[in-house]
């Protein structure tokens, strides 16, 4: 699919279909059926995660040059890295609170729970949605710059390699 539709329209689709499961999982109620109430949303979760994990390799590469692109790699992994920390951390938060909110209103056990995931998957799926936004208003142009043929006055000298080109035809 990225290399048919490009990274950039690839990541918009698979941060969307993500977005719609956590939010398909917030409204799990507390007696929740899995086959009915959870799976479509782990579903669509595990069809945007496998959408957007390639593109946004792919994407990370867009426009970088061969003798960088070991940092651009590492960058990559570093921000996959970190900012997985630091969403489970402000997702765990979230639930966190909400459940004791609703523990020290007198909500019984399985109600708190259920309210604190709901709350983390509404969050998750805010910054989802998110992600989507950006992909389609960042990475597409930077696609689109990559894609056009290249000036003779700034093309690359001899021993320079050229660019990568990624995204469709």
């Amino acid at each position: 699919l990225v290399s048919r539709v490009g990274a950039g329209t690839t990541l918009v689709i698979g941060q969307a279909i993500m977005a719609l499961g956590l939010l398909w999982g917030s409204q799990a109620p507390v007696d929740a059926a899995y086959w009915s109430d959870l799976f479509p949303g782990f579903l669509a979760m595990g069809v945007g995660i496998g959408f957007s994990g390639m593109a946004v390799q792919v994407g990370a590469f867009i426009g970088v040059r061969e003798s960088v692109s070991g940092l651009a790699g590492g960058l990559v992994e570093t921000a996959r890295e970190v900012g997985g920390a630091v969403g489970v951390a402000v997702v765990a938060t979230m639930a966190i609170a909400r459940t004791d909110d609703v523990l020290a209103t007198g909500g019984s056990q399985a109600v708190a729970l259920t309210e604190g995931y709901q709350r983390a998957m509404l969050v998750a799926a805010v910054v989802s949605a998110a992600a989507s936004v950006a992909a389609g208003l960042l990475l597409r142009p930077a696609e689109r710059a990559v894609a056009t043929p290249p000036d003779p006055a700034t093309a690359p000298r001899k021993n320079e390699p050229a660019l990568t080109r990624f995204g469709p035809p």
